[in-house]
C-alpha cells in the first residue's frame, strides 16, 4: 500500500490504484483518505458554503437529526452532534447549490461516509462529485425511471446466473419476486445504510469508486447470490422469507464474507455485460443514464486529465494575474505596433 501510495501521481490514469481498489482494497481510514481524495479528484475542486437554507432543509434536518445511528463505530460518539451539524451544514450545501436535485431518504448516509473519511470539505467536494457522476440519476430522475429499470437489471442478472449454473431456488426468486423493494437501500445508499461496519461500508466503497457505475447492480446481484441459501423455499411464503432475510443485513452479519461477495460482483460483470441484455437495449432511460457513462473522474484518460490541469492552471493564472496580464499585453501591442504600421 506503501508503493500505491508512494507512486499515485504517476500512476497512468490511476490504474494501479484502482486494481488495488477493486482487489484489495486500501486497507485503513488513513489510506483510504489519500486515495479516494485522488480518484475523485477532489484537489482540483472548490469548497462553496452556502448559509441560505435549500428548499428540502425540514427533510434534510429530519434525517440529519437520526443519522450516524447505523454505524457501530460512531453511534455512541461524544461528538456525534458536532458530527450532525457538519453532516447538516454539507446537505444543506449541496442542495442550495443543486437546487434541481431531488432529495431522497438515503443520501445524507452517503454524505455521512464522506464525512467520516475525509473531513468536512473535502467530504463536501465529495458528495457534490458523487451527486454528479454516481446519484444524479435518483436525485435528477423519479425512481420509477431511474431506479425501477436498473433494478429489472439485477434481476436479469440473476435469472443469467441461475440458468448457467442450473440454481433452481435463485431461478424462483427471480421469477416470483420482481422488484424487491428490501434492495432499494443497496443502491441508493452503496450499503452506507444497511450495514453497520465502518469498515465493510468502506471496503464496498473502495471497490465501487475504483469501478464504474454499473458495479453497484452487479454488487446487488452477488449479495443475493452469496445467501440466497439463506431464503428458505417455501410454496407461499417465499416473497416473506426473503424480505426477512434481506431487509436487516446486520442480522445476517456472520454469513456476509465481503471480500467473496465483491469477487463475485467481478465475475458477473464479466459474464454478463449489461450492453448485451434484452432490458437494456429497450429502455431508452437506461442508455442515457449514468450506468452506461464510464468517464467517471478517475477513469478517464491521463492525457485527458493533464489538459483538464493544464487549462485550469492557465485559468487560474489569468483569474488571479488579471492586471498583470492586461499590462504585458498592452506593452506587447505598445511595442509591436510601430512595426506593424511601417510600410513600403
Amino acid at each position: 500500500m506503501e508503493k500505491i501510495i508512494e507512486n499515485i501521481d504517476y500512476d497512468v490514469g490511476l490504474q494501479k490504484t484502482r486494481q488495488r481498489g477493486i482487489k484489495y482494497g486500501f486497507e485503513n481510514q488513513y489510506y483510504r483518505k489519500i486515495v479516494w481524495t485522488k480518484l475523485l479528484n477532489l484537489n482540483q475542486s472548490e469548497f462553496i458554503h452556502i448559509s441560505e437554507h435549500a428548499r428540502q432543509y425540514d427533510q434534510l434536518r429530519k434525517d440529519v437529526d437520526r443519522s450516524f445511528n447505523t454505524i457501530i463505530e460512531v453511534k455512541n460518539h461524544k461528538c456525534i452532534d458536532q458530527m450532525r451539524n457538519v453532516l447538516m451544514d454539507i446537505l444543506n450545501t449541496v442542495f442550495a447549490q443543486c437546487p434541481h436535485y431531488c432529495y431522497y431518504q438515503g443520501y445524507h448516509d452517503i454524505v455521512s461516509i464522506f464525512i467520516l473519511v475525509l473531513g468536512y470539505q473535502d467530504g463536501y467536494k465529495a458528495s457534490i462529485l458523487a451527486a454528479q457522476y454516481f446519484f444524479r440519476d435518483y436525485l435528477e430522475q423519479d425512481f420509477e425511471r431511474s431506479l425501477m429499470p436498473q433494478m429489472k437489471i439485477v434481476s436479469e442478472i440473476l435469472r443469467s446466473f441461475a440458468r448457467d449454473q442450473a440454481d433452481q431456488l435463485l431461478f424462483k426468486i427471480t421469477n416470483e419476486i420482481q422488484q424487491p423493494m428490501c434492495l432499494i437501500p443497496w443502491i441508493l445508499t452503496w450499503y452506507s445504510h444497511s450495514l453497520e461496519s465502518i469498515d465493510d461500508i468502506c471496503r464496498i466503497w473502495d471497490y465501487l469508486l475504483c469501478s464504474n457505475q454499473q458495479q453497484i447492480l452487479y454488487l446487488t446481484a452477488a449479495f443475493i447470490i452469496e445467501l440466497k441459501h439463506l431464503v428458505i423455499e417455501q410454496e407461499d411464503d417465499l416473497l416473506i422469507v426473503f424480505q426477512e432475510v434481506f431487509q436487516d443485513l446486520n442480522k445476517r452479519s456472520k454469513y456476509i464474507q465481503i471480500e467473496t461477495i465483491l469477487e463475485q460482483a467481478t465475475l458477473l460483470s464479466r459474464k454478463y455485460p449489461i450492453e448485451h441484455m434484452q432490458v437494456f437495449q429497450e429502455n431508452q432511460n437506461l442508455r442515457q443514464s449514468l450506468i452506461d457513462n464510464d468517464k467517471f473522474l478517475n477513469q478517464i484518460p491521463y492525457s485527458q486529465i493533464v489538459r483538464q490541469k493544464e487549462k485550469r492552471f492557465l485559468y487560474n493564472f489569468f483569474k488571479n494575474n488579471k492586471q498583470q496580464v492586461i499590462n504585458m499585453i498592452g506593452i506587447g501591442i505598445a511595442y509591436s505596433l510601430p512595426h506593424l504600421l511601417i510600410t513600403d
